[in-house]
């Protein structure tokens, strides 16, 4: 899904997040958004667990903001959603 309003290359897409780039991405925007920040090996955990996924925003290829998410069979549960303040209004 492509996020239009101001943010020309900005995408939302599924995203899995096996790789060291994509958790190092995130973690720096949790340690700027949250006082009490997940770990690297939270997210890894998280991300392992069976029915945890996430979507990426990205703009240029630089992650801008993250959902995490628990799905059910009928609902999903945000478990963590964040985006780098510098891309706020």
């Amino acid at each position: 899904m492509k996020i239009s309003k101001g943010f020309s290359n900005t995408y939302l897409k599924p995203e899995k997040f096996n790789g060291y780039y994509q958790l190092e991405g995130i973690e720096g925007i949790e340690e700027k958004v949250f006082d009490f920040p997940w770990t690297k090996e939270e997210f890894d955990t998280y991300l392992r667990t069976r029915n945890q996924r996430g979507f990426l925003a990205q703009q240029d290829g630089k992650i801008v903001g993250y959902v995490l998410f628990e799905e059910g069979p009928t609902q999903i549960k945000i478990d963590n959603i964040a985006v780098d303040p510098v891309f706020l209004p």
